[in-house]
């Protein structure tokens, strides 16, 4: 069995997480966003968080938001990455989200504070290569206990811990503390400004289909 990677210690993350708390309320402002939004556009919390989640891999939040948007009003999945478009095919046909992070991301999202989102930049948080928290389910659930045991010392919900450390990381200056992120950096963390992208614009009617 491959051993785990070196990895950072829960005391190295409590640092992080109360240095980055400004951030640790995330969640509850994007779950206050998205159940505002699904009333407008006339879905369900859980499928607009699902699609949200589905759409989020390897994008910044702001194209995050857009995406979904555009896929629930009129099923258009134009500027998607080809494994976006496969994973809302298998959602549309099994009700599914595949991925650990994406399941996880979909859940904190409707206001479930014990889900643990590990992204590229909480495999910086952690000096692991990404491809670890996604390929390596020891390596996942190692990551996962360290984030909750920080919740525990904290007395945090562990989305909340999640979402400032994810803050820290995220906000770093270029080449500071950095591992194989190249996403890029973020001046301040951004929030989930959904309303903002729907606007007062007229709503088109989502697709009972989708054509992915």
């Amino acid at each position: 069995m491959k051993p785990l990677p070196r990895m950072t210690s829960s005391r190295t993350l409590q640092q992080m997480a109360l240095s980055g708390s400004h951030g640790r309320y995330w969640y509850t402002y994007a779950t206050s966003e998205i159940r505002k939004a699904a009333e407008l556009l006339d879905v369900t919390v859980k499928r607009f968080s699902d699609v949200l989640a589905i759409t989020s891999p390897r994008v910044s939040v702001r194209k995050n938001i857009g995406l979904a948007i555009r896929y629930i009003e009129t099923g258009s999945v134009i500027g998607m990455l080809s494994g976006t478009r496969a994973a809302l095919r298998h959602y549309e046909t099994t009700g599914e989200i595949r991925g650990p992070k994406t399941s996880a991301f979909a859940k904190a999202c409707r206001g479930d504070l014990s889900a643990v989102v590990l992204d590229s930049w909480m495999a910086d948080a952690f000096k692991i290569d990404h491809k670890d928290l996604s390929d390596r389910p020891r390596v996942h659930r190692e990551a996962c206990r360290r984030i909750r045991n920080v919740a525990h010392e904290l007395g945090w919900p562990p989305a909340e811990v999640q979402a400032a450390i994810w803050t820290y990381t995220a906000t770093l200056p270029e080449g500071e503390n950095r591992t194989s992120n190249k996403d890029k950096r973020y001046r301040n963390a951004p929030q989930m400004d959904i309303l903002d992208h729907i606007g007062p614009r007229k709503l088109e009617k989502p697709l009972v289909h989708p054509q992915i």
